[in-house]
């Protein structure tokens, strides 16, 4: 299927596009860091958590406007967008000093044209696949990109520095908006970018829209069930495998930043692996093998927690990654699919607002958790948390129909 997908020169485009974006995100990231962190020290995270706490406050309407408005447009007005915005540092590098409010005001605005720009991405791919098994392998690929920058991105990095100086870092990530930009025009214009809807509700305001999404959402248990489920997991999952494993790869592994490195690498390998082979499949009870995938992260991270040494510790990492696209793609396949058009680009940006929330939640939590537990039981307990999780609602999924 992947083959097929390749062959078709829109989707190759799109996804090539999306490759390219999702690289320069990791350039601006370790920009962004970098160069605060020269001047702010140990605050240079908070301008990277305005572009979080931004794509949380902008989430919801992201996807309520998305719904409306022309999505191809809306994606190349995003794109456009940050491309300007991450341009300007670099011009604005030539006459002065970049000051720390330009970082944040980049962060911002970065942050609020991705939460219009994704969720309407997702609401399009619908469009763009034939089917339903072309959907689902587009989808694995699209997710692969942003797995794979993460892993290629850092080390693609060191290898830049060694020709152009960091600030020039901005300046490759608005190239690459710009050309993700182009691409999305290249798709043309007889697709169904817009879903025709009344002027009244065109015209309808966010509050009311956000009622609808909750109206819709409730008619689907099993969807509100995965998302407050996946809410859940990701405060788990950054409280273990953001905050934990450094400290377990420093602590219990005598490690350094190379340790802690090489393990999110071969999680970020498993991610992988398991996306493309999950794309792959026809799954009939989605829920059901969403529960199952918790369930498999659950045991990677318990089986990290007992790691004596790097190798068992990069198995196990590899062995919980197997679990996240398990979720990851069957929710959004659930998504696009269990709801009209008109609605998927919300409930999407639902899910992404809950998904952000947890993760920033867990980060917080983490300091105060592993002061107070060593750091193998707090790593075993999110384990066990997350097993939890998926063995319920697998149980509770055991025997599922979906009703259209």
């Amino acid at each position: 299927m992947y083959l097929e997908l390749f062959k078709n020169p829109l989707l190759l485009r799109l996804w090539l596009g999306q490759v390219l974006s999702a690289i320069g995100d990791r350039f601006f990231e370790i920009a962004i860091v970098w160069i605060a962190a020269e001047t702010q020290g140990a605050g240079a995270g908070f301008v990277l958590a305005t572009a979080v706490f931004s794509r949380l406050i902008f989430g919801l309407i992201g996807g309520i406007y998305a719904d409306l408005w022309h999505k191809q447009r809306l994606m190349i007005a995003s794109d456009l967008i940050r491309a300007i915005a991450l341009f300007s540092i670099p011009i604005v590098a030539i006459f002065s000093d970049i000051s720390i409010w330009q970082l944040i005001i980049v962060a911002i605005i970065e942050g609020a044209s991705s939460a219009f720009f994704i969720p309407a991405m997702q609401a399009s791919l619908p469009i763009l696949a034939t089917d339903s098994k072309t959907l689902q392998s587009l989808n694995a690929l699209m997710d692969v990109s942003t797995r794979v920058a993460r892993i290629i991105g850092p080390g693609l990095a060191g290898l830049i520095l060694a020709f152009l100086p960091i600030i020039q870092f901005f300046t490759l990530d608005g190239f690459s908006f710009a050309i993700s930009a182009l691409i999305i025009f290249s798709l043309g214009h007889k697709h169904k970018w817009r879903v025709k809807v009344s002027k009244q509700i065109s015209r309808t305001n966010p509050i009311a829209e956000l009622k609808t999404a909750l109206v819709l959402l409730r008619r689907k248990p099993h969807i509100l069930y995965s998302l407050i489920a996946n809410g859940f997991t990701n405060t788990v999952w950054s409280m273990a495998m953001i905050v934990g494993l450094a400290l377990f790869a420093k602590n219990n592994l005598s490690g350094s930043a190379a340790t802690y490195g090489l393990i999110l690498s071969a999680y970020g390998v498993g991610n992988v692996v398991s996306n493309i082979i999950v794309g792959q499949l026809e799954i009939r009870n989605r829920p059901r093998f969403l529960f199952w995938g918790y369930i498999t992260l659950g045991f990677g991270i318990l089986a990290l927690a007992f790691a004596s040494n790097l190798a068992m510790a990069a198995i196990a990492a590899a062995l919980a990654a197997i679990g996240g696209p398990m979720g990851d793609l069957m929710l959004l396949m659930m998504i696009q699919e269990e709801f009209p058009a008109n609605a998927i680009a919300k409930i999407y940006s639902f899910r992404m607002t809950l998904a952000s929330a947890g993760y920033s939640l867990g980060l917080v939590l983490a300091a105060v958790y592993f002061s107070l537990i060593p750091v193998s039981l707090g790593i075993a307990i999110c384990g066990l948390a997350y097993f939890l999780v998926g063995f319920l609602g697998a149980l509770k999924y055991r025997k599922f129909v979906i009703k259209l």
